[in-house]
């Protein structure tokens, strides 16, 4: 009777070590915000070493052991690493991105360009930091994908015009104001920066025509 029962037991666990061996395939997605698709996000199996991309929408495929850990990769994000259950079929990578002016940039490379505008409005509505930032142009610059400085002003959809101005339009908390006003304002004071165009600029008639730069600035007491 024991000698039958140590027989079972023996089996049982070979059984289950057997199976814990046995490759399947697991699917995935990796986004940022919960929601935007992170695009060529190198995918490793800890067991392995074998790795897979994202693709367009974020999605991936990869074979691995039972138990195992795959880890996320890509350019302006943190690692990300996630064990892998028995009984999980599909994982969710959330991405975390890095800060700093460089990781932005190549975050905006792994982000479809239908995500781009939603991209900069989250990261840019969130309250940070900009202290790092010797100027108020170098901000703006560095966290808003498409703007560039011409002649001391921002353009957003290039040159427009011949004769007339290109220059995108300057709205500091909630108020349109000349480009002179920018020099009175510290990076370290401001809250959000961000770009908008096309019916969002629409609100501020033919001034808003070449885009707008929306500036809020931090509250007193803030």
């Amino acid at each position: 009777m024991f000698k039958s029962l140590l027989i079972i037991v023996i089996f049982s666990f070979a059984l289950t070590l057997h199976l814990n061996a046995q490759p399947r395939i697991i699917y995935g997605h990796v986004s940022v915000f919960d929601s935007i698709p992170v695009i060529g996000a190198k995918i490793i199996v800890k067991s392995t070493k074998h790795s897979t991309v994202t693709d367009s929408l974020g999605n991936f495929w990869v074979k691995c052991e039972a138990v195992d850990k795959l880890k996320a990769k890509v350019d302006g994000f943190s690692d990300n690493t996630i064990k892998v259950s028995a009984d999980d079929k599909v994982i969710h990578f959330k991405m975390k991105m890095k800060s700093g002016t460089k990781n932005y940039e190549h975050a905006l490379e792994h982000v479809n360009t239908a995500y781009i505008d939603r991209l900069n409005k989250i990261v840019n509505n969130e309250e940070t930091d900009f202290s790092n930032y010797s100027t108020i142009y170098d901000l703006i610059v560095g966290r808003l994908a498409g703007v560039r400085i011409e002649n001391g002003q921002f353009l957003m959809r290039g040159t427009r015009s011949i004769t007339g101005s290109n220059a995108a339009l300057i709205v500091l908390d909630g108020v349109p104001v000349s480009y002179g006003a920018l020099s009175s304002i510290p990076p370290s004071n401001v809250e959000s920066v961000a770009a908008l165009a096309g019916t969002k600029a629409a609100i501020f008639g033919s001034d808003g025509a070449n885009g707008v730069i929306a500036i809020k600035t931090k509250k007193i007491g803030n």
